[in-house]
């Protein structure tokens, strides 16, 4: 996550602190639904506070990333979604203007206007804009072309 080099200041702390062990009920099934929440935070409140506590600016970086990653789920991917659609919608209409004057036509992946979408992360716009990339076919012989979302990596 990042690369603070921290001095733990309540090593005392963590001696009593046994995470692993509600994380693994937790995993298992055998901690009630109703209160697994609570009891996780509570099994990771000491060592949190014995190595956050001792610094600063970690403790800042930590909250940095906390608040990035609600920004990020909350409004720039919604909103992304939405601005996606107007390359799409461009890519469509694009390709549609183009078919009827061509009688047969020839594209490779690498000059393609047909619209692709991403469903994970909603990026939208040509074929040609995506990462064109080869992955295995199953077979461990032969590979067959992919295209990836140019935004997170998944395919298209």
């Amino acid at each position: 996550m990042t690369d603070f080099k921290l001095k733990i200041a309540h090593p005392d702390w963590l001696e009593h602190s046994e995470p692993g062990k509600y994380l693994s009920l937790y995993r298992s099934g055998n901690m009630p639904a109703s209160i697994s929440g609570w009891m996780l935070v509570v099994s990771l409140k000491h060592p949190l506070r014995a190595i956050y506590g001792s610094d600063f600016r970690a403790a800042v970086a930590l909250l940095g990333y906390a608040l990035h990653d609600i920004f990020d789920s909350r409004i720039w991917s919604p909103l992304l979604r939405v601005a996606y659609n107007v390359p799409f919608f461009l890519a469509w209409v694009w390709t549609h203007l183009q078919t009827p004057f061509m009688r047969y036509p020839l594209w490779s992946r690498r000059d393609s206007p047909e619209p692709v979408r991403c469903d994970d992360c909603g990026w939208a716009g040509m074929r040609r804009w995506a990462i064109h990339g080869y992955t295995d076919d199953g077979s461990g012989q032969d590979v067959e072309p992919t295209d990836e979302c140019p935004r997170c990596g998944n395919e298209v």
